[in-house]
């Protein structure tokens, strides 16, 4: 990782702010702090243990992303409820299952904030507190493009349902 010098030194400032404040980890902090006055790079993962790396950085557009697919399984959700004709495939296809820990980590810890922290989104089910366990955001973003090219709809009739749904399905996989 490379700082500034002009970061390096708001940086600075605030872990001997904080070695000040915080009594108990207080010698944790200088050495941090001295890491960054010093400007040890391989030191500087340790000297922000809590601040997530630039390549682990969820984009604007991908927050929103997660945004869309969880208002879309808000909509399936009500919307499959309301409908009879649903083969047991496709209500488990109108929960939302979640995204993968191992390999949508971003989208995951997104959605766990988006509800635990912003208390948004709460109606939907949180299986293994959203972890799928296996990835999904390929099959989302079919799906997610059905409900878009329908105009994002507040209400899915079951034709419009049966498709936002079928799209979860990859394109080799379909028997149509």
């Amino acid at each position: 990782m490379k700082l500034t010098n002009a970061e390096r030194w708001i940086l600075r400032n605030q872990l001997r702010i904080l070695e000040l404040l915080d009594e108990e980890d207080a010698e944790d902090y200088a050495i941090r702090r001295k890491a960054i006055e010093h400007g040890y790079e391989l030191a500087y993962e340790g000297a922000m243990p809590v601040v997530c790396p630039d390549n682990e950085v969820l984009t604007e557009d991908e927050c929103k992303e997660v945004v869309h697919i969880m208002a879309m399984f808000q909509v399936l959700q009500r919307s499959a409820a309301k409908l009879k004709n649903l083969s047991e495939y496709e209500k488990s296809t109108a929960e939302f299952g979640g995204f993968d820990g191992n390999n949508e980590g971003g989208q995951l810890g997104y959605c766990r904030f988006m509800v635990e922290d912003e208390h948004r989104f709460e109606d939907l089910p949180r299986g293994d507190n959203f972890n799928s366990h296996g990835p999904l955001l390929d099959s989302y973003r079919r799906m997610l493009d059905v409900w878009i090219s329908l105009g994002r709809p507040a209400q899915l009739d079951e034709a419009q349902t049966k498709k936002v749904l079928a799209a979860s399905v990859h394109p080799s996989r379909r028997s149509e």
